[in-house]
């Protein structure tokens, strides 16, 4: 097993620096009839600097006309409205900053770009880029600019009611020691979806927060196919597997298995094991079942599986799929079982500011510091449905929240939130996750597959880091 986990793990590797990181949009949805309570979020605190910061020592002045280049990977509507904001920009900002902006398609394809830019030392003055990704080139290269003395900065700084407004993970996701190395963007993760209405026909009217009601759920869904006189499709009804690295994360948090500890990652823990052999057992009894069609919101709109795993932005996919199938089913959005009570973000997305002159990065700072602004949060996160950065965007969404009650009930139950791990290293270890995942639901049933499994997921971690970047 060792050759051929290592020979899979090389070439998933190599595929996962093409791909992309996480889904960025998502297809709008009409709006239900339904309007939620409004929405609201606790405020956070204000944090405090911890040292003076030299003022910026670049004139105002002399930025008037200059270009700084945007690399970003969004699409669809969400590219759309950046372009319109970049333009936007372009046009209203004082200094006579001109932002060109590039968007090759997805998170992979900007770190592709990324590496032929450090190869002909290059690079865009800004990125949109995960926080793992970001941390690299600044091992790599150090060419990512400490974003601290601009945000403190008296003349050119950013407001600290709005620094205290972004939600305090989301803002020390950016931060290495002192320096502020990135900005938030972007926020999701993998969530249960879940259709309460045929749960409780099924006789389970309570959202399962324990993995053990969770297996009563999906076993009662897949008896439900089992008891009629259609053989096919005795294997549908539960939880259609998800086997990327993000899904596999929240599965191991939610059983408590911190993968991450001391500035090394370890996955052969007992929690660990616990997880990986509870997700082999619902396969086994086939309370869970692998998908052909990547759109799986149509399994669970047609009534072929009672919860599915996807993005937070996919609520939107789901509503639509939902009217084509003119279901009238009700459904929520639910944080992994076990994790309950809090919810588990495993794709982020920061601003950054990668060096060149001093003219350039204040130029490249300007244009965060603007595009951090509630009012142009509020424009992107009504294309992607992602999670809010903070508080006071909610005030700009309009009837987003109304229009998308699902969303608005799991963004505003003020949930604890826990973040993937945030260090250079986390790109390389999801795929190893991801491998570990095929290895769990593919293989042929062995009781003693999960012990190797983990062990060498820690030793390709430990080799694969000392690599990295």
């Amino acid at each position: 097993m060792k050759t051929k986990f290592t020979n899979t793990l090389i070439l998933l590797i190599l595929t996962e620096l093409l791909a992309s990181c996480a889904p960025q949009t998502a297809t709008p949805a009409a709006a239900p009839t339904s309007t939620p309570a409004a929405a609201t979020l606790t405020p956070a605190s204000t944090p405090e600097p911890t040292r003076v910061y030299e003022e910026i020592g670049v004139d105002a002045a002399s930025l008037q006309g200059i270009q700084v280049s945007f690399l970003h990977p969004w699409t669809g509507e969400t590219l759309k409205v950046m372009n319109s904001l970049v333009d936007q920009f372009n046009q209203t900002n004082e200094y006579g900053v001109h932002v060109i902006a590039q968007a090759p398609g997805s998170t992979g394809m900007v770190e592709n770009q990324l590496r032929e830019q450090g190869n002909n030392q290059n690079y865009a003055n800004i990125v949109a880029a995960p926080v793992s990704l970001v941390l690299a080139l600044n091992e790599k290269d150090g060419v990512v600019a400490d974003l601290a003395p601009y945000v403190h900065s008296q003349q050119y700084g950013m407001d600290q009611e709005l620094v205290g407004d972004f939600r305090p993970e989301f803002w020390s996701a950016g931060a290495d020691g002192e320096r502020q190395l990135g900005i938030p963007a972007q926020f999701s993760g993998l969530v249960m979806f879940y259709n309460t209405t045929w749960a409780g026909e099924l006789g389970h009217k309570d959202i399962p927060e324990t993995s053990a009601e969770f297996e009563k759920v999906v076993c009662a869904a897949n008896a439900s196919f089992r008891k009629d006189e259609d053989e096919t499709n005795d294997g549908l009804g539960g939880w259609v597997i998800n086997r990327s690295s993000e899904s596999m994360y929240n599965w191991l948090t939610a059983f408590g298995a911190g993968i991450y500890a001391d500035g090394a990652y370890s996955f052969d823990t007992p929690e660990a094991k616990d997880s990986l052999a509870y997700l082999r057992g619902l396969a086994q009894d086939a309370c869970a079942w692998i998908g052909r069609n990547p759109r799986t919101e149509e399994y669970f709109a047609r009534r072929e599986t009672v919860v599915y795993t996807g993005w937070l932005q996919d609520a939107q996919n789901l509503a639509a799929a939902m009217t084509r199938a003119g279901s009238m089913d009700e459904w929520i959005i639910s944080p992994f079982p076990g994790s309950a009570s809090q919810l588990t973000l495993s794709s982020n997305l920061v601003y950054a500011v990668l060096q060149s002159t001093g003219e350039e990065d204040l130029a490249a700072w300007l244009f965060i510091n603007w595009i951090s602004q509630p009012q142009q949060q509020a424009k992107l996160l009504q294309t992607n449905g992602t999670y809010p950065l903070g508080t006071a965007v909610m005030a700009y969404i309009g009837n987003f929240a109304a229009a998308h009650p699902q969303w608005n009930n799991l963004v505003t139950r003020d949930l604890p939130v826990q973040l993937a791990p945030a260090n250079a290293d986390w790109q390389v270890v999801r795929p190893i996750l991801e491998d570990g995942a095929w290895q769990l639901f593919n293989s042929e049933s062995n009781p003693d597959l999960i012990p190797p499994i983990l062990k060498e997921m820690d030793r390709l971690a430990e080799e694969l880091s000392e690599r990295y970047p």
